[in-house]
């Protein structure tokens, strides 16, 4: 069985471990509930709207971490690359 990466337990967790997206997936967890229990109406439209941010920040991030994985070349097609190269003409 593979070894689990251990994800913090606590938006305090996530925050000191630096990893951005961890720490917004525990901020939404906590908006999320701070919802469900929430009884004042004005309190819920707060919420609600620091949630929807907290979402959009999220698929940001995630955007992010995809276009910068789309840019990385592996070495294996470089190398590829350079072995299939025609040579040059000689002047």
């Amino acid at each position: 069985m593979a070894a689990r990466k251990k994800e913090p337990k606590t938006l305090l967790e996530a925050a000191k471990s630096g990893n951005t997206l961890e720490t917004l997936e525990r901020l939404r967890d906590k908006l999320a509930d701070s919802i469900e229990t929430c009884e004042s109406g004005r309190d819920i439209a707060a919420l609600s709207r620091q949630l929807s941010q907290v979402l959009e920040q999220i698929e940001e991030v995630k955007r992010n971490e995809a276009g910068a994985s789309d840019k990385e070349v592996p070495l294996n097609a470089i190398l590829i690359s350079v072995k299939n190269r025609k040579p040059r003409a000689k002047d």
